[in-house]
C-alpha cells in the first residue's frame, strides 16, 4: 500500500507522457510539497520516484498525492462544484445549452464535484458569483485520480474519454 501512489503517478505518466507532477500532502489538496509547484513540477519518472522516496520517508512510509500542473502540461481543468449553495450544477446545464461542454475525461472529487480535463492553455480563474461562471473553477491544478483519502472518497475517474481540445468560450466567458 506504501508504493499505491507512487504507481498511480507512473501509470499516469505512462499514458499521458507530458503530465508535469508535484506531491502533494496525502488527504490535504490545498498542502503541495514543493515551493514553486507549478514550474517545478516533472513529468521524469526518475525524479517522480526520489519526491515519492523522500516524502514516504517525512510522513512516516504514508505516500504522497499528486497534482498536475496545468500550463507545464499543456492542459486547463473545469471544476463543477457541486456542493451544497454551489450553482456549479446550474452553470454547467446553462453553458452545455449555450455551447456545448466537449466529451472528455473528467475526475470525480470527494465533494462530489468533478474535474473535466482539456488541453488548452492554462486559465485560472474562481467561478464566484459574480463572474459570469459561478461554481466553475478553471483550477490551479487538480490532484490525480486514484488518491484516496483516509475516509476512503478521493478522486475517481468517471469519465475516461480522450482530452478534449479547449473550447474557445472558455477564455470568452471568463473574461465578460
Amino acid at each position: 500500500m506504501t508504493n499505491r501512489t507512487l504507481d498511480i503517478a507512473l501509470i499516469s505518466l505512462k499514458r499521458y507522457p507530458w503530465l508535469h507532477l508535484f506531491p502533494v500532502a496525502f488527504d490535504n489538496k490545498a498542502q503541495p510539497l514543493l515551493k514553486d509547484y507549478l514550474k517545478q513540477a516533472s513529468n521524469d519518472p526518475a525524479q517522480i520516484r526520489r519526491w515519492h522516496a523522500y516524502w514516504r520517508a517525512q510522513f512516516k512510509g504514508q505516500g504522497c498525492w499528486w497534482g498536475v500542473a496545468p500550463a507545464l502540461s499543456g492542459l486547463v481543468f473545469a471544476d463543477i462544484d457541486t456542493k451544497t449553495g454551489k450553482r456549479g450544477e446550474q452553470t454547467f446545464e446553462l453553458f452545455d445549452l449555450l455551447y456545448g461542454w466537449p466529451q472528455t475525461r473528467i475526475i470525480g472529487s470527494p465533494s462530489g464535484g468533478r474535474h473535466h480535463w482539456y488541453r488548452g492553455r492554462h486559465l485560472f480563474a474562481l467561478g464566484t458569483d459574480k463572474s459570469n461562471h459561478p461554481g466553475i473553477d478553471f483550477a490551479q491544478f487538480v490532484i490525480l485520480p486514484g488518491c484516496m483519502k483516509a475516509d476512503g472518497t478521493g478522486y475517481t475517474l468517471l469519465a475516461d474519454h480522450p482530452i478534449a481540445d479547449a473550447p474557445d468560450w472558455f477564455y470568452v466567458e471568463t473574461k465578460r
